[in-house]
């Protein structure tokens, strides 16, 4: 199976969110197979723990994707498929980037909110 970086993802999302969900996790990593053990990047992606592992593991494992395109002749005949993959695998890198910046900004806005607490409420600061 060649979607291994998407079904590392998938496993990794499972930790970083806390799904337990043994059906689906059983199935990614059949989707695996071997790969969870001969490739490094798509170990670590699997194995996140965080969100900044989970989108570092999958930039060093689209990097492994990348450099397989690269490799391939241009007439072999998945090479259409890996593109497709590699297009798929970019969109999916760009929406875990914008993720990132969505979940700092949730974490701006709290202190931002916070702060406007104390201000309407200055003699109820905490003890």
């Amino acid at each position: 199976m060649a979607c291994h970086e998407i079904a590392a993802l998938r496993l990794g999302l499972l930790n970083v969110l806390g799904l337990d969900r043994p059906v689906d996790r059983q199935h990614e990593i059949a989707e695996l197979g071997t790969a969870l053990e001969t490739s490094m990047p798509l170990k670590n992606l699997a194995d996140s723990s965080n969100f900044a592992d989970l989108r570092r593991g999958f930039e060093d494992s689209l990097g492994l994707l990348e450099d397989r395109v690269m490799g391939m002749a241009s007439g072999a005949g998945q090479k259409p498929y890996y593109q497709s993959l590699l297009v798929l695998s970019k969109k999916v890198e760009m929406d875990l980037r914008q993720m990132a910046t969505q979940f700092e900004q949730y974490y701006l806005n709290l202190e931002e909110i916070h702060d406007q607490m104390h201000e309407v409420f200055p003699d109820n600061e905490e003890v």
